[in-house]
């Protein structure tokens, strides 16, 4: 199967077919092609907007000749589509610009070699020899990286890094080469959402914090370069949303200022299309609501009033729109500065134990599960950074055991294993939440909308909140950085 990218994305099929030409009509489109050999007796052209695929035409392919041919009257929006059988297995994808009228022959008869050749979109037939360029240099790094690590010669380790250097410039100049060449074409506007920073030299060896950060810092400065966020055609591509997700995840500092900087910066570019518009909103709504990046609760807070709450869109229901006000107000009231809720549950002794009865400078709240391996793994380390760095800064470790599949025992056990018994351990049991539900209040869970473990929350001296909801790593980096 001949693809544009080895990623595999879900895909869900939402469009409409289109119908067959009349002989008044205008042709907007003609793609034929050839296949050898083919088992196929129809085919269908889906076209993607974000991770989901439209379902724009579909052709019965000629027995004798093996081709499809698909045509219509209406524009196709310039973009990545696939071709796919009846059975929804792919069998490649292509790209359309502003020139919808090509022909493509396609030989399976070598399943480790297949042949593929357009006739007449030049865009096609650039990627395909820009894929092969890539493939013969992937095989010479690999050759030159195999032969870096076998030898133990200073001359030859030397040598071989100079020739991966030339290759690594070579190809970055290969690839602009083809931006410059027509900076308006579709594959111009879509090779920068593609590809990621490559940090310089002197950042590729971090020896400490601080040359991570720095590192990191430099790839979320250049990880946008040369994408237009007004583009309507970005949308329609496989390559936009997760370069999209992954700077959400992975690349963008945690904090909530620079994400709501960010955000806003990318939707102002946006409102120039439509499409790209809803992309980004939908992606930015789904993640907040089920928490896909560790966002505050203020990001979201944000994004309903700056973006969601003064302007209708087309794509928002009425439905979708008061779902999301009632989330929206309901954290309003559980921002960053507001005080924490108190919790008040039996310690190890069976003792009530709250939390408002801790007194330090700072106070991290940590929800976990015995049971949860991930718990596990990380709250040895926790307890070793509280141990050598936090606990002399006046950093308090307020520890919510919660009840899942194990029991109390669990509980008791990890902490003495682990010699947890310097932090104020308390232990939440399905019984109490369910008397708390049943007295007409929230489980303490559900009130700090926690839906994860390990969860972190940062609070200051009068328990009011710092940070919520992050992972262990952003917790470490954010003391780091707000707690001397």
């Amino acid at each position: 199967m001949i693809m544009l990218i080895h990623l595999v994305f879900c895909y869900t099929v939402v469009g409409q077919t289109s119908s067959p030409a009349s002989a008044h009509d205008t042709i907007a489109y003609k793609i034929s092609i050839a296949i050898k050999p083919s088992t196929h007796n129809k085919l269908f052209l889906e076209s993607y907007f974000g991770n989901a695929l439209l379902l724009i035409d579909t052709s019965t392919i000629n027995s004798v000749t093996n081709e499809v041919v698909f045509t219509g009257t209406k524009k196709l929006q310039q973009g990545v589509y696939v071709v796919s059988n009846e059975q929804g297995r792919r069998i490649f994808d292509f790209f359309v610009d502003d020139n919808p009228f090509f022909s493509v022959s396609l030989d399976f008869s070598n399943q480790q070699n297949p042949q593929i050749n357009y006739v007449g979109s030049n865009i096609n037939t650039e990627w395909f020899e820009f894929g092969k360029y890539i493939s013969v240099t992937l095989a010479e790094k690999q050759k030159l990286t195999q032969q870096l690590d076998n030898t133990t010669d200073p001359v030859e380790e030397i040598k071989c890094q100079l020739l991966l250097d030339k290759i690594q410039t070579a190809y970055i100049k290969h690839r602009q080469d083809l931006i410059d060449k027509d900076p308006a074409s579709l594959l111009s506007v879509i090779m920068p959402s593609i590809f990621e920073p490559i940090l310089p030299d002197s950042m590729l060896v971090q020896n400490n914090f601080e040359d991570s950060m720095a590192a990191k810092q430099f790839i979320s400065d250049q990880y946008w370069n040369g994408i237009k966020f007004w583009d309507t055609r970005l949308a329609h591509t496989p390559f936009f949303l997760p370069k999209l997700k992954k700077y959400y995840k992975d690349v963008v500092s945690y904090k909530t200022d620079t994400i709501i900087k960010k955000m806003d910066w990318m939707l102002s570019y946006a409102a120039a299309s439509d499409d790209m518009t809803r992309l980004m909103m939908e992606d930015f709504i789904e993640a907040s609501t089920n928490h896909t990046y560790h966002w505050n609760d203020s990001v979201f807070i944000h994004l309903f009033e700056k973006h969601i709450a003064p302007k209708k869109y087309s794509w928002l229901s009425e439905s979708q729109r008061q779902m999301i006000s009632e989330k929206a107000y309901y954290l309003m009231g559980k921002m960053i500065g507001s005080p924490a809720e108190d919790i008040q549950l039996p310690n190890l002794q069976g003792q009530a134990t709250s939390l408002y009865n801790i007194k330090s400078n700072y106070t991290i709240l940590a929800f976990w599960d015995p049971t949860c391996s991930h718990c596990r793994e990380t709250l040895p380390k926790l307890d070793s950074m509280y141990r050598t760095q936090w606990k002399r800064k006046g950093i308090s470790i307020f520890a919510f055991g919660s009840e899942s599949d194990g029991n109390i025992g669990d509980w008791t056990n990890y902490i003495a294993q682990h010699q947890l018994q310097d932090w104020t351990n308390v232990y939440n049991t399905q019984e109490e939440n369910r008397n708390r539900i049943k007295a007409g209040k929230k489980g303490y869970p559900e009130i700090y909308d926690v839906w994860y473990y390990p969860s972190f929350f940062v609070l200051d001296k009068n328990k009011r909140f710092m940070a919520k909801k992050f992972t262990y790593e952003q917790m470490v980096d954010f003391l780091k950085l707000n707690v001397k």
